[in-house]
């Protein structure tokens, strides 16, 4: 009986050690939270006062430093175009390496902290590779995005003994340091309101000419039908169908990187360099082509960056001749069987370097062959779940759209996406085009 008691009274005292240890864990983590909480809240008032992307960087990694031990080794911020990179310690630049860029643009469309030695890395993709580079290049532990819906507003790399515990409350620090660049970001665009708004007439009379008045047309050869949507007022695809000689014609189809009036500008420039080179007639070289538009864009300190799609389709020799610069892949649909191929064209983008080097590829094309091009706002749309419209869709569209006369197809992807996006809001332009041959030609 004595034993039993002993034995019990044992337990309800290790019991009790243990809800003792238990609760004082609790209220540890509970008053390290409060402690964050209070951190970030005197973070956020004095943001309101900074005025430039320096102080807040500065905050943030003396923020980082005090609450987890954290140290930062770099940034990154977007500026003129590139990206500039700088070490921490002593503010000394240097240049990130261009293979880093396409990881740059990714994760600031998916906005997380990279830990390099979390074991959850399945939502990194194609882009792991990338991110375990970039994070060891810089002997960094974290990489952590400041984001502004899809735009990149900078990146800031720490080193240390970092933790599971610690992602999520840097996580919150994150947003916060985005919020502020956000809002700097905003104040800078406003200064410059007055400037923009006696550019906007000039916006306007340059993007009245990036889409064709009637989108729909014909010639002896052929029959094309399009489809725009831009994102506001301004829009920076463009795209044009360019009889010459008997039997060529020409197709080109773009988008500017920059988005508004920055990007408006630079589809009308190019555009306008399409119209001039091709207002003789005289037929050039869709190498040659590119190169030209490269040149027009392409600055040492600041370039302007485009995406875009060129070809030649000559009846005579019935050939579809293209090439691309960091385009979607068109696609080639045969009139006989219906089949559709993906014309892979994709390069460079226009702007990226003063040599551009263009792969030009050839195919046949017949009576009643077709084509459909379309700039990237359309696989990249997302519905109000996040989930881009994507390549497959395109083609199961596609495929779906073939019941009818080609032409169609254009009223068929529109009806298609205001569905899949519902009350969502466009955030890229979508431009697309189809172009047939006609089937009772005789070649």
């Amino acid at each position: 009986m004595i034993i039993t008691l002993s034995v019990g009274m044992a337990i309800l005292f290790v019991v009790s050690i243990a809800m003792v240890v238990f609760v004082a864990k609790g209220k540890k983590a509970m008053d390290r939270r409060d402690s964050h909480y209070q951190a970030f809240a005197d973070f956020s008032r004095s943001a309101e006062t900074c005025d430039n992307f320096d102080d807040i960087l500065r905050m943030t990694a003396e923020l980082g430093n005090r609450l987890f031990g954290l140290i930062p080794t770099f940034f990154v911020q977007k500026a003129e175009g590139k990206f500039a990179g700088f070490e921490y310690s002593n503010s000394k630049a240097f240049e990130l390496e261009s293979k880093f860029h396409s990881f740059l643009r990714w994760i600031a469309q998916n906005d997380r902290i990279y830990w390099r030695r979390s074991k959850k890395q399945n939502w990194l993709g194609s882009m792991k590779v990338s991110a375990q580079e970039l994070s060891s290049q810089y002997g960094s532990e974290l990489l952590m995005p400041f984001s502004e819906g899809d735009k990149l507003l900078a990146l800031m790399g720490w080193k240390g003994d970092v933790k599971s515990e610690h992602v999520p409350p840097m996580n919150s620090l994150k947003l916060r340091a985005s919020a502020a660049l956000a809002k700097i970001r905003l104040q800078e665009e406003s200064e410059n309101l007055t400037y923009l708004a006696q550019e906007l007439d000039l916006a306007a009379s340059v993007e009245l000419a990036m889409i064709p008045q009637s989108l729909e047309g014909k010639n002896k050869h052929l029959s094309w039908q399009g489809f725009y949507q831009p994102v506001g007022r301004r829009g920076s695809d463009f795209w044009g169908v360019y009889p010459m000689s008997e039997g060529v014609t020409y197709l080109v189809m773009g988008d500017a990187v920059d988005k508004g009036l920055a990007g408006t500008m630079v589809s009308g420039l190019l555009k306008s360099c399409v119209r001039q080179l091709l207002k003789s007639k005289q037929c050039i070289g869709l190498d040659e082509l590119l190169s030209i538009l490269n040149r027009c864009l392409f600055k040492e300190t600041s370039p302007a960056l485009a995406s875009c799609f060129v070809g030649i389709i000559d009846t005579h020799r019935n050939t579809f001749t293209y090439s691309g610069a960091g385009f979607p892949s068109p696609y080639l649909i045969r009139g006989g069987n219906g089949s559709i191929e993906a014309l892979m064209s994709k390069g460079a983008y226009l702007g990226d370097g003063y040599n551009f080097i263009s792969q030009v590829k050839e195919k046949t094309f017949g009576s009643g062959d077709a084509l459909f091009v379309t700039t990237n706002g359309l696989a990249s749309l997302r519905n109000r779940l996040g989930k881009p419209f994507g390549e497959r869709r395109v083609i199961s569209t596609l495929k779906e759209a073939l019941a009818q006369p080609v032409l169609n197809i254009p009223d068929v992807f529109s009806k298609r996406l205001s569905r899949f996006r519902s009350s969502q809001k466009l955030k890229d332009d979508v431009a697309l085009l189809a172009l047939c041959r006609d089937n009772k030609e005789q070649a």
